[in-house]
């Protein structure tokens, strides 16, 4: 400053890689500590070593510390906690040990908090409550014990609770219903309990509620369709029964549905057809029962919709084929009845049609030779007839199944057995009774199979989802150092 005082550090790299860390290695001299003029001190993208010092809690003018993706270890020091300054701590990808120090509830200034991506042990300390200002709190990607403190939803001001991979046991407390500003809540991936409060319902300001991979019980609260602002719904992998509620169809902003692996049952609601904003539709592996509605047909943003391996009856509704950007259609494993729509052929987009072991009767469409960016078809264990169609010699495929049928057959000509020989993988036979291709095994309809494979970790279950269909257990890159200093970490992307 004007007086030659040091008020600003920036020790750190460059940016998020690797590659464009600073370079600086060893402990962190705690003599830093007398810098007592500081208000900012950023450290981030280095190979530091050992412990945070002690000394640290001398910086009484700092308002942000940045120690992000280091090599620290050690016990986070309960110095920090007489920093009543401090607005910004980030001590994210470290090998930090211990607990969290339970004097943080002091730090009556903080407004974001990053301990995530360490070895952290120990309950989280219920005086994180008392912080007036916190409005982000990421504590993921450690070792806790214990339950969600139920004083979390004291925090008038959170916007952001991301607790997944945390260890965490214990149910859900109703008391974080009473977080107003909450704009995202994460609790992934832990061992939770018991049902989903009805109380977070009242989380008007509500975009994302990520709850999977848990196991939680009974039904889904009908008072989250109150939740106007939702965009991501993930509920997925947990042990929830009951219907689906239709006020869900309510939720105008929703782009994420899922709900898949559970035990869900009764019959998909038609009011989900209202919900235009969806690209992701996943209620897959329940025990839903009924007819598929065909107000599904008016979701014309829909990218992925998943309703196989329930107990669906009925005829697929020929008004599926309004989804024009629908990538990916899983009917597989229900009792469908009745004949493929040609409607199917208008779906332009789609790479992924599985509409195996069903009770599907009929000829396969000519249509769906118009689908150009097909790559696999999965029709298998049917009742479906006839040879294929010629208009299929235009496809591209990767995969295709389809075998086990009432007389469907690849064509004894030399067109089908050039166009066959060119698939990877083929399952079925020619109408003369030969093996087609290599007579490979069918690709499964399980929810454990990617084709193509996942992007990004893979970090609680591999699921279905091609490049853009944001991976359920989203990866929180750190706040970038230097621009931004108060403002929201520009950089942390959880979609």
């Amino acid at each position: 400053d004007a007086s030659g005082r040091v008020v600003r550090l920036d020790l750190s790299g460059t940016g998020v890689a690797l590659a464009s860390r600073h370079g600086l290695s060893g402990p962190i001299p705690p003599e830093l500590g007398t810098l007592t003029s500081l208000e900012e001190l950023d450290l981030a993208f280095n190979e530091l070593t050992g412990p945070i010092p002690s000394e640290f809690g001398d910086l009484e003018r700092v308002e942000i510390i940045n120690l992000f993706q280091n090599t620290l270890s050690g016990d986070i020091p309960g110095e920090l906690a007489s920093l009543h300054r401090l607005e910004v701590l980030i001590l994210s990808q470290n090998e930090l040990t211990g607990s969290i120090p339970p004097e943080f509830g002091n730090l009556t200034s903080l407004v974001r908090l990053y301990l995530n991506n360490n070895s952290l042990t120990g309950a989280i300390p219920p005086e994180l409550g008392s912080l007036p200002r916190l409005e982000t709190l990421y504590l993921q990607f450690n070792g806790f014990t214990g339950t969600i403190p139920p004083e979390l939803g004291s925090l008038a001001n959170l916007k952001r609770l991301i607790l997944y991979f945390a260890g965490l046991s214990g149910t859900i407390p109703p008391e974080l219903g009473r977080l107003a500003n909450l704009e995202w809540l994460y609790l992934s991936v832990n061992q939770l309990s018991g049902p989903i409060p009805p109380e977070l319902g009242r989380l008007a300001n509500l975009e994302r509620l990520h709850l999977l991979g848990n196991d939680l019980t009974g039904p889904i609260p009908p008072e989250l369709g109150n939740l106007r602002k939702l965009k991501q719904l993930e509920l997925w992998d947990n042990a929830l029964t009951g219907p689906i509620p239709p006020e869900l169809g309510g939720l105008t902003e929703l782009e994420r549905l899922n709900v898949a692996d559970n035990d869900l049952g009764g019959p998909i609601p038609p009011e989900l057809g209202n919900v235009e904003s969806l690209l992701l539709l996943d209620l897959s592996s329940n025990a839903l029962t009924g007819s598929i509605p065909p107000q599904l047909g008016g979701l014309t943003k829909l990218k992925w919709l998943y309703l196989d391996h329930n107990d669906v009856t009925g005829s697929i509704p020929p008004e599926l084929g309004s989804l024009t950007s629908l990538e990916r259609l899983y009917l597989g494993g229900n009792t469908l009845t009745g004949s493929i729509p040609p409607e199917l052929g208008s779906l332009d987009s789609v790479v992924e049609l599985r509409l195996g072991q069903n009770d599907l009767t009929g000829s396969i469409p000519p249509e769906l030779g118009s689908l150009v960016n097909l790559d696999v078809l999965l029709v298998q264990s049917n009742d479906l007839t006839d040879p294929i169609p010629a208009s299929f010699l235009a496809l591209s495929l990767t995969w295709i199944s389809f075998r086990d049928n009432d007389g469907l057959c690849a064509p004894d000509t030399e067109a089908f057995e050039a166009w066959i020989a060119q698939i990877e993988h083929v399952s079925g036979s020619y109408c003369s009774g030969r093996p087609a291709g290599d007579a490979s095994p069918d690709l499964p309809d399980a929810t454990e199979i990617t084709v193509p494979p996942p992007v990004g970790p893979k970090m609680h279950r591999i699921r279905r989802y091609g490049v853009d269909s944001h991976d359920q257990i989203d990866v929180v890159l750190p706040p970038p150092t230097g621009a931004n200093r108060k403002g929201s970490p520009t950089g942390n992307n959880l979609s």
